[in-house]
């Protein structure tokens, strides 16, 4: 049997209390993360002890978004592709070491899990929803021991509702009917070679712990590592391309030294030491820039334009493993500085408006929905959202329109000046595509996207005699303050935005114009009927400082 499984760059789990135990908390019910290199994940008292992970990862294809509710209490790990990809939460995460992929824990301080003295893993779940093929569960969770036995726990929906026990082969073992739907305080308890599973006071699994089976080789797709070899690990989500679910986590937590025998003399905790941070090879005060001129710069300003190769950053983004293994290699253009790769037909292209200092384990990855980032071996993070990926003809595009200038903001968003209290607000998708036959070059058109339902700006250029076309996407006037102000905001990579507001929930685009008006003091939102005609709500979004913009519902 293929065995389609992945426990990969995720984090961790969690458990209860114990007399003469040591608790780790790792996550409160409340504390989530969602900002780079960390990117997603969950903890507790600021440290993110669970690290989300996602196969295939959210973007670089066509489309693939992340699970919703990441970072938050619920998630699910439905993908828009009905069971396919894998998605959760563990304490390990990748750590691209050379000559090999290698995973390693997230925190260094995480609480060995000695069999011997006994541990319990302690969590609260509610499984809402839940599709599986035979002997898998689109929610588990996986336990590894320090010396790497342990079991996984499958949760059904099917009959009612049923926990089980994988077997060493992955085939379902020990069952037993359990009413998933409901939010549970579980713990799994292990003592010598036994597992226990107890929800509350009730016994529902006991079993003999594994040694799991599993060829990384053998999974869909390959993995680089076997996370069952992985001492000391904790996941929970869906880790089989066979199923999906949606579920809402409570407190988890880990207790060691759980034996109900004799009392021990506990050892004081030792504080996590912190690491020296790795000498970057890069001077951050003089950050070389390009050299070739902006053929539009009297029109176009950028806030930089680092030239990555001279500064080593570029060799050392495509040393990075990861790059590596997906077949990557990113090129700077040498006017514009974007980095840009070709996957198939299309190009993927990023500008480079964040280099810092960081510890950061050497790696990529995706800032959901579309900014990319990068920190190499020499210790230097690259945050790269969308580029625009020919500035001077859309600038030769928007002079047609009476429209000279434009700037490029520190968060890759273009702003188009109309008036001293109008301007147009838009954000470069990741992908410019071949333009199709009759297309006209310089050419910028506002509305529908056929076939699409997005609302934005598409401009067409020309370059090395193919033609080419980009969309331009609205998005909110200032995304910081509308994020500060909604709850389970939620962007997509083609502008749409979801979001709930004083009990109401909201779906659909901004417009691309936004004006200034009176400073009021205060968010809000005013329905305005439907502005735009096409049978839903509009609304118009105030912001604090006066700021004003239509977003237009969408079903």
């Amino acid at each position: 049997m293929n065995q389609s499984r992945l426990l990969a760059a995720l984090p961790l789990l969690t458990l209860p209390l114990a007399v003469n135990a040591a608790t780790t908390v790792l996550y409160d019910g409340s504390t989530g993360f969602n900002s780079p290199p960390l990117t997603y994940g969950l903890g507790a008292d600021g440290v993110q002890w669970l690290g989300y992970g996602e196969v295939p990862l959210p973007s670089l294809s066509n489309p693939v978004p992340k699970a919703s509710g990441v970072g938050t209490t619920s998630l699910n790990t439905d993908l828009g592709t009905g069971n396919s990809g894998y998605s959760g939460y563990a304490n390990y995460g990748l750590t691209s070491i050379f000559p090999s992929i290698q995973i390693g824990l997230l925190q260094s301080a995480f609480p060995q899990l000695d069999r011997t003295e006994g541990f319990s893993f302690d969590f609260t779940v509610a499984v809402t929803s839940e599709a599986s093929n035979p002997n898998r569960a689109g929610f588990s969770i996986l336990v590894l021991a320090s010396d790497g036995a342990g079991i996984e726990l499958g949760f059904k929906a099917e009959d009612g509702g049923r926990i089980f026990a994988q077997s060493a082969t992955f085939t379902e073992a020990e069952t037993a009917a359990f009413d998933i739907s409901q939010s549970t305080s579980y713990s799994l308890q292990i003592q010598g070679d036994t597992y226990t599973l107890m929800a509350g006071e009730t016994t529902v699994l006991t079993g003999a712990v594994r040694n799991y089976q599993f060829d990384p080789d053998a999974s869909d797709p390959p993995l680089p590592f076997n996370p069952y070899e992985s001492p000391n690990l904790v996941f929970l989500g869906d880790n089989t391309d066979q199923a999906n679910a949606q579920f809402t986590l409570g407190q988890v937590a880990i207790n060691t030294g759980v034996n109900t025998g004799e009392p021990t003399t506990e050892e004081p905790t030792e504080e996590p030491t912190t690491e020296e941070p790795t000498t970057p090879v890069l001077d951050f005060e003089n950050i070389p820039q390009l050299e070739t001129a902006l053929s539009c710069a009297d029109n176009v300003s950028y806030a930089q334009r680092p030239d990555l190769a001279a500064a080593g950053v570029l060799e050392g983004v495509n040393s990075i493993p990861l790059i590596q293994i997906a077949g990557w290699q990113f090129e700077q253009q040498a006017e514009y500085g974007y980095l840009s790769v070709m996957l198939g037909s299309d190009r993927y292209a990023v500008q480079p408006l964040g280099l810092q200092a960081t510890t950061t384990t050497e790696g990529a990855g995706l800032q959901p929905p579309d900014t990319l980032y990068f920190t190499t071996s020499a210790g230097v993070e690259l945050i790269a959202p969308p580029a625009i990926q020919a500035p001077c003809a859309l600038q030769a595009a928007l002079a047609a329109l009476q429209l000279p200038k434009y700037n490029v903001l520190s968060n890759g968003n273009l702003r188009i000046e109309l008036s001293d209290s109008s301007w147009i607000l838009a954000r470069p998708s990741l992908i410019a595509s071949p333009a199709s036959e009759g297309a006209n070059s310089d050419l910028l058109s506002i509305g529908m996207v056929e076939n699409t339902g997005i609302f934005s700006l598409l401009y067409t250029f020309t370059e090395a005699s193919q033609m080419w076309q980009q969309m331009l996407l609205p998005m909110p006037a200032d995304e910081t303050a509308f994020m500060s102000a909604v709850t389970e905001y939620d962007r997509s990579s083609s502008g749409r935005i979801s979001f709930s507001y004083e009990a109401q929930s909201y779906q659909g685009m901004f417009d691309v114009l936004v004006s200034q008006g009176e400073a009021s003091g205060s968010f809000s939102i005013q329905a305005m009927g439907d502005v735009n005609g096409d049978g839903f709500e509009d609304y118009q979004v105030n912001f604090a400082d006066g700021v004003q913009q239509l977003f237009y519902g969408m079903q």
